[in-house]
């Protein structure tokens, strides 16, 4: 896994994240919402989320 993609991601790129739980997920960006929040479709459940662009790592 890379480090933080702040202003790195680009559509299709997949990263992770750790929910509130504490929970590993992965994902594809999508595009960003806002300044600060990325689109993000989870691989497994196919659920989109808003995640802090900052919370975000590049999977490798």
């Amino acid at each position: 896994m890379k480090s933080n993609p702040c202003g790195r991601l680009r559509p299709g790129d997949e990263v992770t994240w750790t929910d509130d739980d504490g929970e590993r997920r992965y994902g594809v960006f999508i595009e960003m919402s806002t300044p600060h929040l990325a689109e993000i479709v989870e691989i497994d459940t196919g659920a989109t989320f808003e995640v802090p662009i900052c919370d975000l790592a590049i999977s490798a």
